[in-house]
């Protein structure tokens, strides 16, 4: 019974702490700086509780023992993390930061999926395990596509020596001290990083020296100033040439309107007009017809007794005596 509550403490003990990291003492002999937001270092438990690494946003939560992925590299291996919002919800949207450990021989443990995770204070290799001429044994991504800019620091200081970064802004080989940077391993060197900027730290190939990483900081300064009035001078930018467009859109189509009403309009007065030569046409032709008849009517046979006469006159008195039959009985069908 007194082994099985033992127990029970200890798990107790230890669910408590993966709770509260943030009250965990930290292993880094250089002293974090004051009221960072996002950390990631590694956290002294006191026994039974194991020893961890972790993703520290300080009041507010903390992701235990971040597993890396391991590649091999000859003899050796390269362990790669990368902490993004879609890991770690705690992170802002647009920022991204990357840690690679290329030949790293401190100790690693396997979590049994095929990943593994950092189990020693410190993390880089030893002067005897890689030799001299070779870059790039610590080397970090900062992504920043956020609207704020950030401070960041960088704690090297399990190193035998101080020794140089190689600084790359955007892809670009230019910071404003220097290309190439010397990390002190006594005090937390502070760089800079702008909104939407990606910024890489690189070590430089060095003597037989041990490499180590102990532990980085970033400090959200707000958003950029460059940000606000780009969006302002934006915006304004936007409006006016969206004004113009919207001016010429509505001329455009007050054209097309009133090229479309004026056609239509246009077509059936076409038709009309049409119609009516055509009607007075084909009345000029049967005018001419008929008139050209009657000119033959009018001609003179007997003085004044013209030749439509003789011919209307038999008709006539041929219709007068049919009128009369219906009427009086006069005429029509002999009996």
């Amino acid at each position: 019974m007194k082994k099985q509550i033992i127990a029970l403490l200890g798990i107790g003990t230890l669910a408590y702490l993966s709770a509260k990291p943030l009250l965990m003492e930290t292993r880094a002999s250089l002293t974090a700086p004051t009221g960072y937001e996002i950390g990631y270092l590694y956290y002294d438990n006191p026994s039974p509780a194991p020893d961890f690494w972790a993703l520290n946003f300080p009041g507010n939560t903390s992701y235990q023992d971040p597993a890396y992925t391991r590649t091999a590299d000859g003899v050796y291996y390269n362990y790669t993390h990368t902490f993004s919002r879609a890991n770690y919800p705690a992170l802002p949207y647009g920022l991204t930061i990357t840690n690679t450990f290329n030949r790293s021989n401190t100790s690693w443990t396997a979590t049994g999926t095929g990943l593994f995770y950092p189990t020693e204070s410190k993390i880089g290799s030893a002067a005897n395990y890689v030799g001299s001429g070779f870059n790039n044994r610590i080397q970090l991504t900062l992504d920043n596509q956020t609207n704020k800019n950030y401070v960041f620091w960088l704690d090297i200081s399990s190193s035998s020596t101080d020794y140089y970064f190689d600084l790359l802004y955007d892809n670009s080989n230019y910071y404003f001290y220097d290309t190439d940077v010397l990390f002190s391993k006594n005090t937390l060197k502070k760089i800079y990083l702008p909104a939407y900027t990606q910024l890489q730290l690189n070590t430089l190939a060095a003597g037989s020296i041990a490499m180590y990483f102990d532990a980085w900081y970033l400090d959200d300064l707000g958003v950029s100033s460059a940000y606000t009035n780009g969006q302002t001078q934006g915006e304004q930018d936007g409006y006016a040439e969206g004004y113009t467009d919207g001016l010429a859109q509505e001329t455009n189509q007050n054209y097309d309107n009133g090229f479309n009403d004026g056609y239509d309009e246009g077509y059936d007065d076409g038709l009309n007009a049409t119609a009516s030569d055509s009607i007075t046409w084909y009345g000029a032709i049967f005018s001419s017809a008929f008139g050209a008849v009657a000119s033959i009517y009018n001609i003179n046979v007997f003085g004044n007794l013209t030749l439509g006469t003789l011919i209307i006159a038999p008709i006539a008195v041929s219709l007068l005596w049919f009128i009369l039959g219906i009427v009086s009985g006069v005429g029509g069908k002999k009996q």
